[in-house]
């Protein structure tokens, strides 16, 4: 918001308590898979600990907001610059979304 040809102004989103928990929780999801996948990527090995830590978080997310491609929630991911990865942590099998094999 407030781009002008002087710049950008940042303005922080107002919301409410229910859309903060969905933030934060979302945020831990996202934050989990990037360590992992960038542990990963440049260790070339198994990092264990934060397979587990990514699956409790997403799981928790499921369980309290749905799946991530839910309708409801792919214009709330949408909004982070990383969204459309995370969108990718699920794939459809037999016509229902579920977990990618990097939670494998």
């Amino acid at each position: 918001k407030g781009v002008t040809r002087y710049g950008a102004t940042f303005h922080p989103l107002e919301l409410d308590k229910a859309q903060q928990d969905k933030a934060e929780l979302y945020i831990s999801v996202r934050d989990s898979y990037q360590r992992l996948y960038t542990y990963e990527a440049e260790m070339h090995e198994e990092n264990k600990p934060e397979r587990a830590a990514l699956n409790t978080a997403y799981d928790t997310f499921v369980e309290r907001y749905g799946r991530l491609n839910a309708k409801a929630n792919v214009k709330f991911l949408l909004m982070d610059t990383s969204g459309r990865d995370m969108l990718s942590l699920e794939r459809v099998e037999n016509g229902q979304f579920i977990k990618a094999d990097i939670f494998d």
